[in-house]
């Protein structure tokens, strides 16, 4: 059960008639706040296919309570911190040209592309282009 304030109003999302509350809210471009912490935490409401959701401010997920579904762990427990926070000193390798098809292309040119080989499906020899 995730419990949001407003103002007065109190919407729990166990409640089945908190959908038309948040219909409600999102007409007005109301903020919610998220009980799971005090004090609650800011929240906003964005429309999807789905309906009215609650969603989080940018960068509050580690704020959260961890029982609650905003909650998101630090950077630092999630192992990406250090790959995000510095840029690699390695100079990645250039991957070979694809025209987006199945077929590696060279140079751009549609007449020297060549088919993928993979384990399944060994390489067909390539056309030969007629001899001038």
């Amino acid at each position: 059960m995730t419990t949001y304030r407003y103002d007065k109003i109190t919407i729990d999302t166990d409640n089945p008639n908190h959908n038309a509350q948040l219909e409600a809210l999102h007409a007005r471009a109301a903020r919610l706040l998220c009980t799971c912490v005090e004090p609650p935490l800011e929240m906003y409401l964005a429309r999807t296919q789905a309906g009215i959701i609650v969603k989080r401010m940018p960068d509050t997920g580690p704020r959260h309570a961890p029982t609650c579904p905003s909650y998101e762990p630090p950077a630092e427990l999630g192992g990406l911190a250090p790959c995000s926070a510095r840029p690699s000193s390695k100079t990645p390798t250039p991957a070979p040209p694809y025209s987006g098809s199945a077929f590696p292309c060279h140079d751009g040119l549609a007449d020297q592309c060549l088919p993928r080989t993979t384990p399944a499906h060994p390489a067909i020899p390539p056309r030969h282009s007629p001899a001038s």
